[in-house]
């Protein structure tokens, strides 16, 4: 893995217990490949119906050392299936640091960029007595994203894409643009309380 690919942490920092990959697939026309939730997660905040880019939890004290160099072919493996890509030309578009949860979560974003949608055949993995997390897999034009839509979910406004997507979308369209000096540490406030996941 490249040094343009590896995570922005400081060595000197304490283990973070948990990372969640997030696979920023952008084709050549500017289409960002999505999916929808299906299961709600507080620590990840996400809820069903919410759209995000794929996305791999790693839990740092039983899957330290697998980050690198094979976290993102595993991520990609296991959250997408079959994907035509370039792994020279990842970027890491930063860090972003939840703060407000219980325990330490940080987003890793890395930008892959594809020809096509046909570069992509969504065939993530199934695993075993283990519930189906996201389906209908999508394309989003990043020319008219519109980063404040909104879901109802029991009565309640969400927001239709799962924290902290809108930063990330933000990362990417800066990348794309060429603007380099965008900042690639931020912290994102868990916008959803526990009492979105209650039933």
């Amino acid at each position: 893995m490249t040094a343009e690919t590896r995570p922005a942490i400081s060595p000197d920092k304490q283990p973070i217990p948990v990372i969640g990959i997030w696979l920023m697939i952008v084709t050549a026309d500017n289409k960002l490949f999505a999916v929808r939730n299906l299961v709600p997660k507080y620590t990840s905040q996400k809820l069903p119906g919410q759209i995000n880019s794929p996305a791999e939890t790693f839990e740092m004290l039983k899957d330290e050392g697998k980050i690198q160099p094979n976290g993102i072919a595993r991520a990609i493996k296991e959250e997408v299936g079959q994907l035509e890509y370039d792994p020279q030309t990842i970027q890491s578009l930063g860090i972003i640091r939840f703060i407000g949860l219980d325990k330490s979560v940080v987003a890793l974003p890395y930008l892959i960029r594809v020809d096509s949608e046909q570069s992509l055949k969504y065939r993530p993995k199934d695993e075993k007595g283990k519930k189906k997390e996201s389906d209908s897999p999508q394309w989003i034009d990043l020319d008219t994203f519109n980063p404040n839509a909104s879901l109802e979910i029991n009565g309640r406004i969400a927001p239709l894409y799962r924290t902290p997507m809108v930063e990330i979308i933000t990362m990417v369209k800066n990348h794309l643009n060429g603007n380099t000096n965008y900042p690639r540490s931020v912290e994102v406030k868990a916008e959803l309380d526990k009492s979105f996941y209650q039933s």
